[in-house]
């Protein structure tokens, strides 16, 4: 065996198939011949291209290889070395740079690669994102994206060499947080949920607050995988508090588009029926009983299954309950272990362990906030310090002694906090869906040091860039809050920060170049941002609130929440009447989003108003964009000669007074023109709005760039409709703008159509539907008549049947994938 490689090191795994079944199959006496026949076989082949063995157990091998190359041609003459044996391998190839820890390697790239080997199947190579540019990529078949199991981002995964062989075996389309920390124990409880996954349509995991719901869901979920090919849906809604917004965040969670005809909950049923998909509604008692009728109605769009976390049942018909029992002694003792190790670095169990986890009811949040107080004391001391206060508890309490034990073991933890930590502590509360250390500075006074030592002491957690507190222990800080008189306070501060955070981000929220990062900053501060909002409506400030709804409307707009959008910008809009800019604000969106729903007259009353108070207030700018957009729901509407006309009476005004909203309003008349079929003016209005928008609003220009494209596509100019629409594709890609990405796609597909490439074609169009069903979207009317056309031309020549799979094609790849093979085709 050579020396161990280090640095860029090429990993492969390997693991026999179904080797229960093939000892059964094949006797003791033969299956030993047949595993003593493949590991000379695995071990000459990578002997032979310098690979390392770094491990071997039972079927299994661990090589590493100084070239990616030298270990695709080794794993290929294993492979073929085993044919027609008795033996088929799977195997995981990948690159990466681990950490060398003689003899073995240590690191994320070792995981990374054994989950790679673990989604394949017998007789199949997969390779890693990472080895692929490494190979001869003509020998690799894209797979698509995929979740490896423990890992947060979906991976693009390839096949060496041919062969057909099933889905591969990971977590697939899922939307599933990754868990913090590691699952311990509950192997027993985790078969009895997945035996009630696959005979009921609602399952309800409850218990009091931290007796492991929502991991043992997780675990669940991500279990049951290969049960749902329609993939594993994550829905949070602990800090949901109106019931009115479940139907809205449960269609947000699984793309949903807002815009389209019927109700959302109509559009979610579309959406879900017949769908083999497991939804994770995880917290949903505090929306309870409200939310048991919707829940039910979903019943009837047979398909999907729910798992539910909840302190109650949801009692609808078909309901089946799993009450979460506290931890066996040993997984409670395992559990205790594994915290204190992480917490003080290495951890001894003493004699007295059991006690101590016994005195806890064995709950997995009461033991990892007591595992967390090991570098301080000692379990014979966390017993003697705890057992007061937990005897004081117990009877005087909730009904339920767990819900007890856990309180005391909480309260006994903010005892323990010095008197600034207390005080931070029950600021924190305040947060909804978690914050970041700048606003807890902010808001709650905090200092680096006293927020890591809640980290510490695992009363707050962290995920990514950003810190939560799980809900059980929210509940006693809020209540901390209010005993300590700094309730109002602290709102106030809240209310201060979170204006000031939408305040800031809404002049870059209607584009630009800024617009992409000011979305993804109000994203995790949604919870926030409604908390705010909920606190100003509650408290009579109906300025503020109005004020607040103006700035985060045009978020709510693009990211998707347009039920959400509409209730708030009502609301707000009734509370305060009076003319003001951010009245003319929430008129805007409210009248687009009514026009996008298919109330166009609804639309256009809003509009109207807004344009009149902008009038009213003197505000010409405002006026013109209202107006502007006002075409546009006329377009929506049908009325495309009532939208040219009032774009060519705004034009000029626009124009004389140099009014950003020219921009606009020349895409919004070139995108009717192209509706009318009128494709030679269409083209001279999109070539004046590229001029206007180069280099001063990036997502306008790309707009323009589109239909100049389809402009030339109408006129079978398609040399130079390809060039245009690969301009446009590159200007939405750098935006990171899902739609126009999907829009492009799409017309390049018809281009490709026309010019006879109708298999190509169709995977472009099956990739622009993919693309639009899962931001939520509807395919622009001006991208449809030629998508449609391309799609009923493909169908005519290639069969329905084959049509359906190139466009499973389409959908199965990336999007980089579909724009590498766009830009690939560049000279055509």
């Amino acid at each position: 065996m050579g020396s161990q490689p280090s640095g860029t090191v090429t990993l492969v795994f390997t693991d026999i198939e179904g080797s229960t079944r093939l000892l059964e199959e094949l006797g003791v006496a033969a299956y030993r011949e047949a595993l003593a026949a493949h590991r000379v076989a695995l071990r000459q082949a990578f002997a032979r291209y310098g690979g390392y063995e770094v491990d071997y157990e039972g079927d299994a091998f661990f090589y590493a290889f100084s070239s990616a190359a030298d270990a695709a041609r080794a794993v290929g003459e294993a492979m073929a070395a085993l044919e027609g044996g008795p033996i088929r391998i799977r195997v995981g190839i990948h690159t990466g740079r681990p950490e060398v820890d003689p003899p073995k390697y240590v690191g994320l790239d070792v995981h990374r690669g054994a989950r790679v080997m673990a989604a394949a199947h017998g007789g199949q190579v997969v390779v890693s994102a990472a080895t692929r540019p490494l190979l001869d990529t003509a020998a690799l078949v894209d797979l698509g994206e995929h979740r490896l199991k423990d890992f947060p981002e979906p991976e693009r995964l390839y096949q060496l060499g041919a062969g057909e062989f099933p889905p591969l075996k990971t977590l697939m389309t899922t939307t599933l947080p990754v868990p913090a920390t590691s699952f311990v124990g509950r192997e027993l409880e985790l078969d009895q949920v997945l035996a009630l996954l696959g005979r009921a349509w609602l399952v309800t995991l409850t218990g009091p607050g931290g007796t492991g719901k929502t991991r043992l869901a997780l675990r669940a979920a991500e279990a049951a995988a290969a049960s749902f090919s329609d993939g594993l849906w994550w829905v949070p809604l602990a800090s949901v508090l109106d019931a009115s917004l479940f139907v809205p965040e449960l269609a947000h969670a699984l793309h949903v588009p807002e815009q389209g005809s019927g109700s959302l909950a109509e559009r979610l049923g579309d959406r879900i029926a017949g769908k083999s998909m497991l939804i994770v509604l995880d917290n949903l008692e505090q929306l309870l009983p409200a939310v048991a009728g919707p829940l039910a109605r979903l019943r009837e769009f047979a398909g999907p299954t729910f798992l539910v976390t909840s302190r109650e049942r949801v009692r609808v018909q078909g309901e089946h309950v799993f009450q979460v029992p506290v931890l066996t002694d040993a997984a409670a003792a395992e559990l205790f272990c594994a915290r204190a190790a992480a917490s003080a670095g290495s951890f001894v169990p003493p004699p007295s362990l059991p006690g101590l986890c016994a005195k806890l009811d064995n709950l997995p949040l009461a033991l990892e906030l007591a595992a967390a107080r090991t570098p301080m004391f000692s379990v014979d001391e966390l017993l003697g310090r705890l057992a007061q206060r937990l005897d004081l508890f117990r009877g005087d309490r909730d009904s339920d002694p767990r819900q007890a034990t856990l309180r005391a073991t909480i309260e006994w933890s903010y005892d323990l906090l010095s008197a600034s930590e207390r005080r931070l502590f029950a600021g924190l509360g305040i947060f909804s869906g978690g914050w970041t250390l700048e606003a807890a500075e902010e808001i709650c006074g905090a200092t680096i040091d006293e927020h890591a030592s809640l980290l510490d002491k695992s009363l707050v957690r962290r995920r990514g860039e950003r810190f939560v507190m799980l809900e059980t222990v929210r509940e006693l800080a809020l209540e901390k809050l209010r005993e300590r008189g700094e309730w109002d306070a602290v709102h106030l501060r809240r209310q201060r920060f979170f204006f000031e955070l939408a305040g800031r981000a809404a002049p870059y929220l209607r584009g630009g170049s800024e617009q992409a990062h000011w979305l993804d900053a109000l994203e995790p501060d949604l919870d926030n941002l409604r908390a705010t909002l909920g606190w100003a409506r509650e408290t009579g400030d109906s300025r503020f609130a109005l004020e607040l709804a103006s700035n985060v409307s045009y978020f709510w707009l693009v990211r998707g929440h347009w039920e959400e959008a509409e209730q708030a910008l009502t609301a707000t809009l009734a509370g305060d009447p009076e003319p003001s800019t951010q009245r003319i604000e929430a008129l805007h969106v409210a009248g687009f989003i009514a026009g996008g729903r298919g109330r166009p007259a609804e639309g256009d009353a809003l509009l109207r108003e807004g344009a009149e108070t902008a009038a009213l207030l003197g505000d010409e700018s405002q006026r013109l964009r209202l107006s502007v957009t006002r075409a546009g729901v006329l377009a929506s509407g049908g009325d495309l000669a009532g939208a040219v006309a009032l774009l060519e009476e705004e034009i000029p005004r626009a124009r004389s007074a140099g009014d950003s909203s020219l921009r606009t309003a020349l895409v919004n008349l070139s995108d009717v023109l192209l509706q009318q079929g009128d494709s030679e003016r269409a083209a001279a209005v999109a070539h004046e709005a590229v001029e206007q928008c180069r280099g001063r609003a990036p997502r306008a220009l790309a707009m323009a760039v589109g239909n100049l494209g389809l402009a030339r596509l109408a006129q079978g100019d398609l040399v130079e409709a390809w060039r245009l629409t690969l301009e446009s594709l590159a200007l939405f890609d750098e935006l990171g703008d899902a739609g126009g990405i999907a829009g492009t796609i799409s017309t390049l597909g018809a281009i490709l159509a026309e010019q006879g490439s109708l298999q190509e074609a169709a995977v472009f169009l099956g990739k622009a539907e993919a693309m639009f069903a899962a931001v939520g979207m509807q395919m622009g009317a001006v991208e449809q008549v030629p998508h449609e056309r391309a799609r009923e031309a493909a169908g005519r020549a290639l069969g329905d049947d084959r049509l359906s799979a190139l466009l499973e094609e389409g959908a199965a790849l990336s999007a980089t994938a579909v724009i590498d093979r766009a830009r690939g085709k560049a000279g055509r």
